[in-house]
């Protein structure tokens, strides 16, 4: 799986097909328990413009985000693998991802 580059989210390309949305503030690093990531976000969908909607209601106001998208066979894996390996690497899940 490959993600594409970073979009500004209010120009966004949205491919409407399977795959995994990862997000990440503009300008600062997060603190997590074992390090600092820009990331804060990611999803899963059949259709990614159904994964972005979601982001819409994580976002806290004012924040800047980036936004990338990757296509591949099984959404809900993928993203079940990614959240698990940064949650290994950095101690906690991605800020927006937390309920």
């Amino acid at each position: 799986m490959t993600f594409g580059r970073w979009q500004k989210l209010a120009a966004a390309t949205v491919p409407r097909r399977r795959g995994v949305l990862q997000a990440r503030v503009a300008d600062e690093l997060i603190t997590y328990p074992s390090g600092k990531s820009a990331m804060v976000y990611y999803d899963a969908d059949e259709d990614l413009s159904s994964a972005l909607a979601r982001l819409g209601g994580a976002i806290p106001p004012g924040a800047d985000v980036l936004v990338r998208f990757a296509e591949c066979e099984d959404p809900a894996g993928e993203l079940t693998r990614k959240l698990d390996d940064f949650t290994r690497r950095f101690g906690a899940p991605p800020v927006w991802n937390r309920p």
